[in-house]
């Protein structure tokens, strides 16, 4: 088992992830610590097997956050950020995510054109035990599992970073049995990603096309054991420029590490061919749907 060491961050303003984080502190073993930055509201060090956690607490929404307000970068593994998911249908949900703008928009946080390292396997993992999870508990059966597609800031290209969430509405938000559901399916993924390094537990994918919820994605991982970096939905692809295409479909590669397959679903012929071609020259194996 390796040693590893996490940084989780959240708004103490979000419902959802004050809840998360009440319910990661009895799972862990954690002490309160003073913080010296002006963003971080709460500090807690925290451990748990050979694990080293930094919880952290800001006042601001975290997809606002700049990577200088995140000073305790350097010395993690990763990052894990739990949230609420705010849409207009406000369909219940437990979602997986990378962060990042694969476009000229930054509308909700981060850089345009620019993408946060993800995290294939932790959240393969996470996204298996928050389906394994949720059927304990009568009240969330009819929550949706699925990743979602990579979408807003923070944008860290230097350090894996990973959005878990319990989507819907405040009434969802508020929870008990969510937040305790999104605490165990991250102590537990982390549990598992330290025990399979270096070992083939999934083929880590990257998937382009499909709805805001990769619903097609999301059945593949669990019936296939593709595990997704970057996904890059239809809706972002049909607005970029051909050049712009070729830039996003490079960058969500190379910061999707360990990558192996591409996944296609259906698109235009150019716009596929041209991830394709790419695709082939990084000798990486390609599925269109």
């Amino acid at each position: 088992m390796k040693p590893l060491k996490i940084g989780v961050i959240y708004s103490v303003n979000d419902i959802a992830a004050s809840g998360i984080v009440n319910q990661l502190l009895q799972e862990l073993v954690c002490k309160e610590i003073y913080s010296n930055s002006g963003f971080v509201k709460k500090a807690f060090s925290c451990k748990f097997d050979f694990h080293e956690v930094q919880l952290l607490g800001y006042d601001s929404e975290v997809v606002f956050l700049e990577p200088s307000q995140l000073e305790f970068i350097s010395n993690v593994d990763f990052i894990v950020i739990p949230s609420r998911h705010e849409s207009s249908s406000r369909i219940k949900s437990f979602t997986v995510h990378a962060p990042g703008n694969p476009w000229r928009r930054s509308d909700f946080g981060g850089k345009p054109m620019q993408l946060s390292m993800s995290n294939p396997v932790l959240m393969w993992y996470m996204l298996w035990e928050l389906n394994r999870l949720r059927q304990s508990y009568p009240t969330l059966t009819e929550f949706l599992v699925s990743y979602e597609v990579t979408h807003h800031g923070p944008t860290i290209p230097t350090k894996p970073v990973t959005f878990i969430e319990i989507g819907g509405s405040e009434r969802e938000w508020s929870i008990a049995e969510a937040h305790k559901v999104v605490a165990k399916a991250i102590k537990n993924a982390i549990t598992y990603l330290s025990r399979v390094q270096g070992s083939e537990s999934c083929t880590v994918s990257v998937g382009f096309g499909g709805n805001h919820y990769a619903s097609l994605f999301t059945k593949r991982a669990f019936e296939k054991n593709e595990c997704y970096g970057h996904i890059v939905a239809n809706y972002i692809i049909k607005e970029l420029a051909l050049e712009d295409l070729k830039i996003v479909t490079e960058m969500a590669i190379r910061l999707t590490p360990g990558v192996a397959r591409i996944v296609i679903e259906k698109m235009r012929s150019e716009l596929r061919n041209n991830i394709t071609l790419i695709a082939k020259s990084l000798e990486l194996e390609i599925v269109t749907l």
